[in-house]
């Protein structure tokens, strides 16, 4: 028989833990900078300008004659990288509203408006950043840089779908902490081709 082995173990890598912040308003969220973060973030501001604006995915869907009393609900995830000539990063953001009606909240939503905005960035080669502050870049100027353009889409296909016109409010900076939206933390390295839609 041979000689038993003896399993070696791996080192798990470690991982920043994040606390949960808690906004003015007293909304919480999963995302706590950490001030290293939040200066690479800062610094992208001050360097940073935008170049192009694209929807990249939408999707809308009305149920025939809903009836009762709509509900609207809206949410929103992001995603931000660098591509590898170095010279521009993008913040991506996935909209979606729903509309249910209320005391009914098990079925599909009566009305849904979903769209997938882009905004490229200009960015000196040189400067340094990290993932993180990719993402919190993406989470704060990225969402409200396409904000705008999400309100608009909004307002108009709701128009288009037979409905009175939805004005989306507008997006308050502390919501990117502590309101609806996510941050995926994802960078995806591309030469020409945009990344894939999140």
């Amino acid at each position: 028989m041979g000689k038993a082995t003896k399993k070696r173990k791996t080192a798990k890598p470690k991982t920043k833990k994040r606390k949960v912040v808690r906004s003015a308003s007293g909304k919480t969220g999963p995302l706590a900078p950490d001030p290293e973060d939040l200066a690479g973030m800062r610094k992208l501001f001050d360097v940073v300008r935008i170049l192009d604006v694209t929807m990249l995915q939408s999707h809308t869907r009305l149920r025939a004659n809903p009836e009762g009393t709509l509900r609207l609900g809206t949410r929103h995830a992001t995603r931000g990288g660098r591509y590898s000539d170095r010279s521009q990063l993008y913040a991506q953001v996935r909209f979606t509203l729903e509309g249910r009606i209320e005391g009914n909240d098990d079925q599909e939503p009566a009305i849904l408006i979903e769209a997938v905005f882009q905004a490229v960035y200009d960015v000196p080669p040189d400067t340094v950043t990290n993932e993180e502050a990719l993402a919190l870049f993406a989470q704060t100027n990225g969402t409200f840089n396409l904000w705008p353009y999400w309100r608009e889409f909004v307002q108009s296909m709701s128009t288009r779908m037979g409905l009175p016109a939805l004005t989306v409010p507008s997006y308050r900076i502390e919501e990117a902490f502590s309101g609806p939206g996510t941050a995926e933390r994802s960078r995806r390295e591309s030469d020409k081709e945009p990344p894939a839609a999140i």
